[in-house]
């Protein structure tokens, strides 16, 4: 493990957390879909060492593929894991949007731009937060019928997917507002049942103990230091 890899031409360079934080571009779209100023908004570091960790589990990752890649054929491989790489792809679909969409495309401005053009997918409810997302014609359909047909939601401004990214600000209002009187569950529950993408944010205590994982005896216990 190393900052940039062993064949890189920036191997004899120093890195570390903060350095492949931006050279990746994760740094650069920190926040994501808040930036409203962009001179005023610089990109920020992450919490803690996020690609401290991620180096960790992507080296954890690529040497168990080795492992099992022995055992197929019986020879051994050279595991040679760059942090910098490593937070490259924590960006995966900005490939995709570098290589194939045109530059002056609206959905490649919308990501080279930082700008905040959606919503934030994670808002305050009665109980505490749940990501809710409506971004898409679907969803937005389903979204309706989930929060009761409000009469707000069918305003022009809102018919078409770019009539609500320019008034987005107004969307969030009526959104946060029907949450205000629901609880994570009952949002949940109501959301899901349109099909749309909600679900609760947890404590680590409640994912511990989640219904969901419990049934799937997802976590194990043990007496001491074992696996979990």
């Amino acid at each position: 493990m190393t900052f940039f890899g062993a064949e890189s031409r920036y191997k004899n360079l120093r890195g570390g957390d903060l350095v492949a934080t931006h050279m990746s571009g994760v740094g650069y779209e920190t926040p994501w879909h808040q930036v409203t100023d962009l001179p005023n908004e610089p990109p920020l570091k992450l919490g803690g060492r996020q690609s401290d960790y991620l180096t960790g589990y992507t080296a954890a990752a690529a040497a168990m593929c080795a492992l099992y890649s022995r055992n197929a054929n019986g020879a051994g491989q050279h595991v040679d894991v760059s942090q910098w790489l490593a937070m490259v792809s924590m960006v995966r679909p900005n490939i995709g949007f570098y290589s194939h969409e045109a530059r002056d495309s609206a959905s490649f401005q919308r990501l080279y731009a930082r700008r905040k053009t959606s919503g934030q997918w994670v808002y305050p409810c009665k109980d505490g937060w749940v990501s809710f997302s409506a971004g898409t014609e679907r969803f937005w359909r389903g979204a309706k019928k989930a929060m009761g047909n409000p009469e707000w939601m069918d305003v022009d401004l809102f018919q078409t997917v770019l009539g609500r990214v320019a008034h987005i600000d107004a969307v969030e209002a009526g959104v946060i507002d029907w949450l205000s009187s629901h609880t994570r569950s009952e949002a949940f529950e109501k959301a899901q049942a349109e099909h749309v993408p909600c679900f609760p944010v947890h404590t680590p205590a409640e994912v511990a103990s989640n219904e969901q994982y419990e049934a799937r005896r997802f976590f194990e216990r043990t007496g001491g230091f074992g696996r979990s």
